[in-house]
């Protein structure tokens, strides 16, 4: 998954991978991690942000097409959601 921030991961594809169904890889990785995989995934790329947000000087719309976001409003509606701030906020 950390390998395909930008691309994104079809569940159906994560369970063929691992030679599950998709119904099967839900209550598998829900039970082990606690959280779906589009849940863990959207983790992921916001970690990824994060961190390109406070060690260095990009721009906060590439950042937010580097971690697979389709743009940096859609970066600050996520963090916003999850974090309760903005990107802006956090670079300050």
């Amino acid at each position: 998954m950390q390998a395909h921030l930008t691309l994104g991961v079809r569940l159906e594809d994560l369970a063929s991978l691992v030679g599950l169904s998709s119904s099967q890889l839900l209550r598998s990785f829900r039970r082990r991690t606690g959280t779906s995989p589009h849940q863990y995934f959207t983790r992921l790329r916001l970690d990824e942000a994060r961190a390109l947000i406070v060690n260095g000087p990009l721009p906060l719309a590439e950042i937010a097409l580097t971690c697979g976001f389709s743009s940096q409003s859609h970066l600050t509606a996520i963090m916003r959601r999850e974090d309760g701030l903005t990107p802006g906020a956090l670079r300050v």
